[in-house]
């Protein structure tokens, strides 16, 4: 990508930058995918069985973003709908590694289906993910996931809700988590009540 920008103003029915529907063995490398929308961003969208990609040395940007709904934005979406973070997704051997992702809602959100049997095999490693409104790395329904050695904090974001630093849900099973980082949870923030 040459650390080329790709901009958007993401709108409630295509609230993706890039979107990677079906699509298989895709690299996104060293980009800048910038949300200038206040009120929606998912930087990559990951559906409908997008299997082996990898994003890899980008920079992924929601500062912008000011809306505090959760379905809203997100740095990196793995789920089977255009609207709804949390839905069910479809998504094995994505390689997310040394990005960085500032703002949003989540900075990741990976979902699998029931009994983790659509999201396999993935990697999540060597990532700042920073300001982000609530959570910084969620994961559901995922069978075999590393995440390892990522940076999460909010040491710059002044408006806050309640603190996730990285969260394993569902049916996630078989999973490594080594080496996080995560810091500065509240150190701008204007009011302390997240948690």
């Amino acid at each position: 990508g040459n650390n080329n920008t790709i901009h958007d103003v993401p709108v409630t029915g295509n609230r993706h930058i890039i979107k990677l529907d079906d699509a298989d063995y895709i690299t996104l490398d060293s980009l800048n995918i910038v949300s200038l929308a206040t009120g929606f961003g998912w930087g990559v969208h990951l559906t409908n069985g997008a299997n082996n990609d990898s994003i890899v040395s980008c920079t992924i940007d929601n500062s912008a973003v000011t809306s505090t709904t959760v379905d809203n934005s997100a740095g990196i979406v793995a789920a089977n709908s255009s609207t709804d973070l949390n839905a069910a997704g479809s998504a094995s051997n994505t390689v997310i590694m040394n990005n960085v992702i500032k703002g949003g809602y989540y900075g990741i959100i990976l979902n699998g289906g029931t009994a983790a049997i659509d999201a396999s095999g993935n990697k999540i490693t060597g990532n700042t993910i920073q300001d982000f409104y609530s959570i910084g790395i969620e994961i559901a329904d995922n069978d075999g996931i590393t995440i390892s050695y990522n940076d999460i904090h909010r040491i710059n974001r002044t408006a806050v809700g309640t603190f996730e630093g990285l969260g394993l849900n569902g049916d996630t099973k078989n999973s490594l988590v080594i080496g996080n980082r995560t810091h500065d949870t509240h150190t701008a923030a204007s009011t302390q009540t997240g948690t």
